[in-house]
């Protein structure tokens, strides 16, 4: 069972180096920028709930984004935060029920080499945490660690491991929500994430597709058709 807060809302998909041996541009302006980096949530539950007032912490960079008044996850609903929109670039699609947002850094959050994303919810005083690369587990609540954090925080669950990354591909549960997590998948901010083998395509509005090669724009608009295998 994934570490949950607000009783539904866990860490899903991370994309901590979008550039490498592959690249992935999430804001679609023609570059994989450091600031192509993303997270998301999903909420993993049949109802709808609010992460309004939800935050995204750092080691390194502090309190980096809280969730605005009126966010709400529908069930199974998403909400992607991405590092950094560029000039000429924009949010990713996502289907109802989910969200995208520009977290507005000029430049990388997410450590390439490892890293802890903490997501913080000062209503219940409590939060999640990931971790990746094989770095240790965080303890924001210690002091000189994670500057302005709350002392009596209480961590929900042991924290995870989401394994280590490849660049250009993100870590993502595989399906939604699980406890397995794999790292040679494209990226799917904002929208369900994919576990079929490559080679597998699905039918698009730019005709049959791979899966290793589809976007972000696919994804939403044939969420609904089911994947065809190449024969």
């Amino acid at each position: 069972m994934a570490d949950l807060l607000r009783g539904g809302i866990a860490i899903n998909e991370i994309l901590a180096d979008p550039n490498g041996a592959t690249s992935f541009d999430t804001d679609g302006n023609g570059t994989a920028a450091a600031t192509d980096e993303f997270v998301e949530l999903v909420n993993v539950t049949n109802s709808s709930i609010s992460i309004a007032g939800l935050q995204l912490w750092d080691r390194g960079s502090g309190r980096w984004f809280i969730f605005p008044t009126g966010a709400v996850l529908g069930p199974g609903g998403r909400a992607v935060v991405v590092v950094g929109v560029q000039a000429g670039g924009s949010l990713p699609a996502v289907p109802a029920g989910s969200l995208a947002f520009n977290a507005g850094r000029g430049s990388a959050v997410i450590n390439n080499t490892g890293d802890n994303v903490v997501v913080y919810d000062p209503t219940a005083n409590s939060y999640i945490i990931a971790r990746f690369n094989g770095v240790a587990l965080d303890n924001p609540t210690s002091a000189g660690t994670y500057t302005g954090f709350s002392s009596t925080d209480t961590r929900i669950g042991a924290g995870e491991n989401f394994g280590n990354d490849i660049d250009g591909m993100s870590i993502q549960r595989a399906p939604d929500g699980s406890n397995v997590f794999v790292n040679n998948k494209t990226p799917t901010p904002g929208t369900f994430n994919v576990c079929f083998t490559a080679g597998t395509r699905i039918q698009t509005p730019r005709g049959m597709v791979a899966i290793e090669t589809l976007r972000p724009d696919d994804l939403v608009l044939t969420r609904d058709h089911g994947p065809q295998r190449v024969a």
